[in-house]
């Protein structure tokens, strides 16, 4: 699995601007290999070792005058934009392709995938941040004639079916497990929120909504799910 959050300059794929992309490998434990007291927790169903796999951490710069800026979002994410792309290490889109391509082929060998084998996208509402990446990666892969026989970058080394850890929480609710927060119902249904649910399991939200933060907590809450979902320590096939 590869957990991975977005920060953005607005909300649509179409014409935001991806500020920065991090992304951490995990692996899932099956139950004979579930480590104990893994964050203060009984189980650990998924696990990270940057040791052997690395995160990725990008921050793109963004050519204002061709993206959407969107006020909200950025009071969201706390990133003023001029000093965002005049950071060392803000890179541009070609760059960041390059490097993602590069993070895809390490984390492979690391983990003793083959070439052709795929990874799994996992994330809170994730479908979004996909859709964001794949934006990006269209801008970059098209005015390039990316070689048909190599074949799009995602496409090629991703499954079509991700890991949406909201969806996993809603159901949750819908199984009695989670509680329905009753301060963000909408329509007479929860609107679950990762910072919220965090503060549920009692797990710390400073620097929430940067993609680092949110990536490790999503791991964190993940776990905690797992825990709830799964009590006999019985790894759901599927998850």
């Amino acid at each position: 699995y590869l957990v991975t959050d977005v920060e953005a300059t607005g909300l649509s794929p179409k014409d935001s601007g991806i500020l920065t992309l991090t992304i951490i490998p995990v692996l899932r434990k099956p139950p004979s290999q579930l480590v104990l007291d893994c964050d203060g927790m009984k189980e650990c169903y998924y696990t990270t070792d940057y040791s052997i796999a690395p995160p990725l951490d990008l921050k793109l710069y963004v050519i204002k005058r061709e993206v959407k800026i969107d006020p909200k979002a950025m009071e969201v994410n706390g990133i003023d934009i001029d000093e965002h792309n005049s950071h060392p290490d803000t890179v541009t889109l070609g760059t960041a392709y390059d490097e993602f391509k590069k993070f895809l082929k390490t984390t492979k060998e690391a983990y003793g995938m083959e070439p052709e084998d795929k990874f799994t996208w996992a994330g809170w509402s994730i479908g979004w941040d996909i859709n964001m990446i794949e934006a990006a990666m269209n801008k970059w892969e098209k005015p390039m004639q990316w070689p048909p026989e190599d074949g799009c970058l995602l496409p090629t080394n991703f499954l079509w079916a991700p890991l949406d850890v909201k969806s996993l929480a809603m159901g949750a609710q819908d199984l009695g497990i989670l509680p329905e927060f009753e301060e963000f119902v909408v329509a007479g249904r929860s609107q679950l929120n990762l910072g919220r649910l965090a503060q549920h399991y009692g797990l710390n939200i400073d620097n929430l909504h940067t993609s680092r933060k949110d990536v490790e907590l999503t791991i964190l809450v993940l776990n905690k799910l797992m825990a709830e979902l799964d009590p006999n320590n019985r790894v759901h096939s599927n998850i």
